[in-house]
């Protein structure tokens, strides 16, 4: 996630960028669910950076990007950019959750990514 924490005002945005890589190897599918606290924060927009579908609403609390491509990705991929708009008192924080449920190549052997979480604090 760029950047891995972030501080805004009450009511601005702030957008992070949810990024993969296999490392030496190659991506071709993935399932991502990100988690915050809808009381600190509500979602405002998920844009894809990769074919694919993003839910922002998937559920209370969870947004959900799912993808895949024929053409193998190799390095550093930007799955969603999500904007964040903040709605809690200053000096709130959420973390920001990052769960993998698919992360595989075309032949479907899965690796797994190195995940980085993150925060959003309301100053």
């Amino acid at each position: 996630m760029d950047p891995s924490s972030q501080a805004l005002a009450q009511r601005t945005s702030a957008t992070l960028q949810i990024t993969a890589s296999a490392g030496t190897g190659l991506l071709s599918s993935w399932s991502v669910e990100i988690t915050y606290d809808p009381a600190v924060v509500q979602v405002n927009g998920c844009n894809l950076g990769a074919p694919g579908v993003c839910s922002p609403r998937f559920g209370p609390h969870t947004i959900r990007v799912d993808g895949g491509t024929i053409q193998s990705r190799r390095g550093p991929t930007t799955l969603a950019r999500v904007t964040f708009t903040a709605v809690a008192a200053r000096g709130t924080t959420t973390p920001i959750g990052i769960k993998v449920l698919i992360f595989a190549d075309a032949g479907g052997t899965t690796s797994k990514p190195t995940i980085v979480p993150g925060q959003l604090q309301i100053e």
